[in-house]
């Protein structure tokens, strides 16, 4: 692999993408960009910006006009949210085409989305309002007791069987729209109606592009019994992960299904999920693309991945 030339004091290193995404308001505020743009060029990095599907058209307008490049954590200012296992395929064709739009407005080559619900009927992007909406558009017979988490013993059903078919369905849709971007299925947090938990599901998506998440990753292994690193490690063998979100889940093991959740917090506190050597792992295998997806972002958060990869790179 070619290395660029270093400058004193900084790292040798391949290039790098540390991203911060918009996932709350105060993170992409530019005196705090510009500090973080000096701590990733510092180690070998460029920093970019992750637009979120929370954000508003006046925000997302302001984070398109900043220097730095983009991705697009899809749907971005569209009214529903893009789910693969639609019977509405011509819906489905102009929500990638809107999703290219907005891409290409953004100058971003890179769009990610969870894109898997079990429910044929349109489901509102509005994140003020989602858990609401989810356990009112998806069957009440899929929740665990009757909680917000998904009940695991649908994926061993032929009717979930049945959706990942319709699912592979709306990938040739994608595919077809996709007009040359770059369109990646992430792996969700195991809440209702979220088809995509388990990384066996998403291995199977053959030709997809895929993202990982490691918040939802640590919840999905609490629910479903399988590893973090075993199963991290399954969806990089595939060789079409393009990216991760980096952030904390405090939950330790053992934790009931009906009490996961998703915490979206700071790296750097004490947890059980093994964030260190997934990063080891992604950066092993090739990854280059690492998003900060931490609600209440810090410095602290970048010096902590910058950290790390300075150590893997050094062999440490």
């Amino acid at each position: 692999m070619n290395r660029a030339l270093g400058q004193p004091g900084k790292d040798v290193l391949p290039s790098w993408l540390l991203e911060i995404s918009g996932i709350s308001p105060g993170n992409c505020q530019e005196p705090f960009l510009s500090r973080a743009a000096k701590m990733a060029e510092e180690a070998g990095a460029s920093l970019g910006i992750q637009i979120h599907p929370s954000l508003a058209r006046e925000e997302v307008e302001r984070l398109r006009k900043l220097p730095w490049p983009k991705s697009l954590h899809l749907p971005v200012c569209s009214p529903f949210f893009i789910n693969l296992a639609t019977d509405e395929l011509d819906f489905l064709a102009g929500q990638v085409r809107e999703a290219r739009e907005r891409m290409e407005e953004c100058g971003a080559r890179v769009g990610l989305f969870h894109g898997f619900l079990l429910t044929p009927l349109r489901v509102p992007n509005d994140f003020k309002q989602y858990r609401r909406n989810l356990m009112a558009h998806v069957e009440a017979r899929y929740r665990y007791e009757n909680s917000f988490i998904m009940s695991p013993e649908v994926f061993a059903t032929p009717e979930y069987a049945g959706w990942l078919t319709r699912v592979r369905r709306g990938i040739a849709v994608l595919q077809q729209e996709a007009g040359g971007l770059e369109f990646c299925l992430e792996n969700d947090f195991p809440g209702v109606g979220s088809g995509f938990s388990r990384p066996q599901d998403l291995v199977a998506c053959r030709g997809a592009l895929l993202w990982v998440d490691f918040g939802h990753l640590w919840a999905a292994s609490l629910l479903h019994g399988f590893g973090f690193l075993e199963g991290l490690e399954l969806l990089l063998q595939t060789g079409r992960v393009r990216g991760v979100h980096l952030h904390n889940n405090l939950l330790p093991p053992g934790t009931p299904p009906k009490n996961l959740a998703d915490h979206h917090t700071h790296l750097y506190l004490e947890s059980s999920v093994p964030l260190r050597q997934g990063v080891e792992m992604l950066w092993r295998y090739g990854v280059r693309h690492y998003t900060l997806e931490v609600a209440q972002v810090d410095l602290q958060d970048v010096s902590c991945l910058v950290h790390w990869i300075r150590k893997i790179r050094r062999g440490g």
